[in-house]
């Protein structure tokens, strides 16, 4: 019950915000406002751990149908995302309060945030096909409102919209799953539609979104991360796994494209987005071969991290030991809560094994290069806003941190000893290497890339005009050849070649 009060706690704070907003509170008012719905939501959510087995809420329930409508379960796997959930909206606001004087469009902003933080218990307890496809349909149809009424340009509003259109398509699959006569096409087509709402969220982000404000849409980012791995856990625990290989490599490869295109984005949304790919296509991976401890510690990572990383401010000394908890958890040391993941490769080996340990490796160089790549500050903020800013990346790491006590984060036995910490040494190494190689690439001299783009533009030109040459020959032959002597009788052959051609 704690679960559905820490909801209706922030959906209540936010409509308060947006009601006092209306009507000219201070800003200092209204943040506070925020701040203690989002801390009260919080602890709704750790006052709803499940300490006496799993519970289950039944919706619209409906016997003949082979699922149940609308079906809730809070245990001891799903609880850990709701409060991930929760503490997401309370340290975008500690972080909120590090940015500087506010404005007064800002109040809008922090109630969008207090409102998305109540959307988690609908996002990561969903354990039927409708009750995930809700809280998917929710978490899209919030964007759009919210693009819809903050936006004025109908160029801006076309791309919401367009985004919104691709992420209803995933609704389409799933509900087309649920549906399906043969049960193995539909449990591929799950799959898909799980797949494809993280290749979505990174692939179609709308121009006017690429920049880090409004700082709602991380978080509805971490929600909507959340509901697709929650899916992905679903599907794990209540369908066989018919998948072949193939499937396993085209997850493995779309999870690598992602880590490629983490460590290459300009944005702090792209790079969350691109880092959820990255680590939640290995969670799917994960939750596809039945693989809980692996999907746990993965999901965790996919949540958690590219969130951190976003969320830094810039470089100095006082945030590098937050990058440091964010960085080691990619390691899978047994010292890590997110130990578990190196469960995933299991033998039988696969080639797709491999594809997913460049995956991590490509991610371990991301995240080395975005901490390379954080600005400076400009100007420091107040003694209070470092303050709350400090406070919520503590609070962060803290609970990345924090499910190391957790029992269903322990240590897999299969991941104990020397192959644990050899093969997180190799990673993390390999991933420092390459983001060293990386910056000494980028240093390439202006003259020598001037001469590359020279030879570029030369080779592309000369195999331009060599087919173009080839044409104009042909046709120059054929042409003769139909003007001489015996054209008369190479048109008759063609025209009898091309009614040989309209009889079949």
């Amino acid at each position: 019950m704690f679960v559905w009060l820490a909801s209706g706690a922030a959906w209540l704070t936010a409509v308060a915000i947006w009601i006092g907003h209306a009507r000219r509170w201070p800003l200092s008012r209204l943040w506070w406002l925020a701040g203690g719905g989002a801390f009260g939501a919080w602890l709704l959510s750790l006052a709803s751990i499940p300490w006496h087995g799993a519970a289950t809420w039944h919706g619209l329930a409906n016997g003949s149908a082979p699922w149940p409508a609308a079906v809730w379960r809070l245990d001891e796997h799903t609880w850990p995302f709701v409060v991930i959930g929760a503490s997401a909206a309370w340290v975008a606001l500690l972080m909120e309060a590090g940015r500087g004087t506010p404005q007064q469009e800002n109040a809008q902003g922090w109630g969008a945030l207090v409102w998305m933080g109540g959307l988690a218990p609908l996002a990561a307890l969903g354990a039927s096909p409708a009750a995930v496809v809700m809280g998917w349909a929710l978490l899209d149809a919030t964007a759009l409102v919210a693009d819809v009424l903050r936006l004025h340009r109908p160029h801006h509003r076309e791309a919401a919209i367009w985004a919104f259109f691709w992420r209803a398509v995933t609704w389409m699959l799933a509900l087309a799953a649920t549906a399906g006569t043969k049960h193995g096409q539909a449990i591929s087509l799950w799959w898909l539609a799980v797949t494809s709402r993280l290749v979505i969220a990174a692939a179609v982000q709308p121009t006017f979104v690429t920049a880090d404000k409004p700082r709602w849409r991380l978080v509805l980012g971490v929600e909507n991360l959340l509901a697709t791995l929650a899916a992905a856990q679903w599907a794990a625990g209540n369908t066989p796994h018919p998948l072949n290989g193939w499937t396993f490599t085209g997850i493995a490869l779309v999870a690598l494209w992602g880590a490629w295109r983490w460590g290459h984005v300009g944005s702090p949304l792209q790079a969350f987005a691109s880092g959820g790919l990255a680590l939640g296509g290995l969670a799917v991976l994960a939750a596809s071969q039945g693989l809980t401890s692996a999907w746990l510690g993965w999901a965790l990572l996919a949540l958690s991290v590219p969130a951190g990383i976003a969320w830094t401010p810039h470089r100095h000394r006082t945030t590098w030991p937050f990058l440091l908890a964010m960085v080691l958890p990619l390691s899978l040391w047994p010292i890590a809560p997110t130990a578990s993941g190196l469960t995933l490769w299991q033998p039988p080996w696969r080639p797709w094994h491999l594809l997913a340990g460049l995956t991590w490796v490509v991610s371990v160089w991301a995240v080395a290069r975005w901490g390379r790549r954080l600005p400076l500050p400009a100007q420091l903020p107040s003694r209070e806003g470092r303050a709350f800013c400090l406070t919520g990346m503590g609070l962060w790491a803290t609970t990345l941190w924090g499910w190391r006590l957790w029992p269903p984060f322990h240590l897999s036995m299969h991941t104990t000893g020397m192959w644990a910490w050899g093969a997180g040494v190799a990673v993390m190494m390999a991933g420092a290497l390459a983001a060293w190689a990386s910056r000494r690439v980028q240093k390439m001299p202006s003259r020598l890339q001037a001469m590359l783009a020279r030879e570029t533009t030369h080779l592309m030109a000369r195999l331009f005009w060599g087919a173009y040459r080839l044409t104009a020959q042909g046709l120059r032959v054929f042409s003769l050849l139909l003007e001489g002597e015996g054209g008369a009788l190479w048109a008759l052959v063609l025209l009898v070649m091309l009614a040989v051609l309209l009889q079949r």
